[in-house]
């Protein structure tokens, strides 16, 4: 069952001096203070809720559902994010607290790795990051693989855009999850992954109607991201597209790692997802042209360095793995 555990926020020395580096001395130790404070689990209760609630304000036509919706934060180990409908009728959304900080952790690498790290080092960083979470959803009550430690927050301007990255992803998970709470009747009726995108894959996905309904609620999650940061501006658009489609990487190579990519049905809706999401964003690039920066960041970073590092947690994963299940069968001595 999922379970709260309300936890203080605890901000380390080394923590508080990249703080007061960045922001100054009071500020970044008012900060600090604030931090250490603060009821994590109830902070992001309240944060999801105010976002939550945005929905209404750039789509008051659902504002009703809006309001009829209750958001929890818990450590269930099991989901990532999911939305539920309870006995009596009413909705809920569920966030586990490990997703946010996979997250952060890998917009970090994104981010510092590049300004700060070799690729190498960004390689097997990004490995390490999903080890820790790979072997922490697979196997924690024998082994979890160490959290490693991210670079540390260096420049004003690396920390607003890790920052940024974050919010807008979090926000399509949740925008995405209030999606599949939409009733059909209210759904908008012309679609792009009904009119313009057709998948190839070489697994029949027809006996998962799944696949169909996560493409329908991240076309309806990312419309409503557009709507809240803007659709005008060039460069707004560009940064909501260059989120969602890191995070789809993020959880589409994280799932490679601990699952038979070619075997498991799911990691072939997670490319389903990517590759609509390409489609997307040529939907919506197109006044500008051609949506070429996701080529330039597929071959400047995620290809050598983030998707590189999964094949190399992939590889650690299997060895772990199999030396977890040869010591479960070695009767004892």
């Amino acid at each position: 069952m999922y379970g709260r555990r309300p936890r203080q926020g605890i901000v380390t020395a080394a923590r508080s001096e990249q703080y007061r580096a960045l922001f100054g001395n009071d500020d970044g130790q008012a900060i600090s203070d604030t931090l250490s404070k603060l009821d994590t689990a109830t902070a992001f209760d309240s944060i999801f809720r105010a976002r939550l609630g945005d929905v209404a304000n750039v789509r008051p036509e659902l504002a009703d559902l809006v309001g009829s919706i209750e958001f929890a934060t818990v450590e269930s180990g099991e989901e990532i994010i999911k939305s539920l409908v309870l006995p009596d009728r009413s909705s809920l959304v569920v966030l586990d607290m490990a997703t946010t900080t996979f997250i952060w952790m890998m917009n970090k690498s994104f981010a510092y790795g590049q300004a700060y790290l070799s690729n190498d080092e960004n390689r097997s960083l990004y490995a390490q990051i999903f080890l820790h979470f790979a072997t922490r959803l697979t196997m924690s009550d024998y082994f979890v693989f160490p959290r490693p430690k991210t670079p540390p927050h260096q420049a004003e301007e690396d920390f607003y855009l890790v920052a940024l990255l974050t919010e807008i992803q979090e926000r399509f998970l949740l925008y995405h999850e209030f999606a599949h709470l939409v009733p059909e009747a209210r759904r908008p009726a012309t679609r792009v992954h009904q009119s313009e995108y057709l998948l190839k894959t070489s697994m029949d996905l027809t006996f998962l109607p799944s696949a169909e309904d996560e493409a329908l609620a991240d076309e309806i999650a990312f419309d409503i991201l557009l709507d809240y940061y803007g659709r005008e501006q060039r460069e707004v658009v560009e940064s909501v597209c260059t989120a969602v489609f890191l995070l789809i990487r993020y959880f589409m190579w994280f799932r490679l790692v601990y699952k038979q990519g070619e075997q498991d049905p799911e990691f072939h809706t997670w490319i389903r997802r990517n590759s609509f999401f390409r489609e997307k964003f040529r939907h919506v690039f197109r006044q500008w042209g051609e949506p070429l920066f996701i080529v330039e960041l597929m071959e400047s970073h995620l290809e050598p360095a983030m998707e590189c590092g999964a094949l190399m947690a992939r590889e650690a994963f299997v060895e772990m793995k199999a030396e977890l299940d040869r010591r479960k069968t070695t009767p004892p001595k």
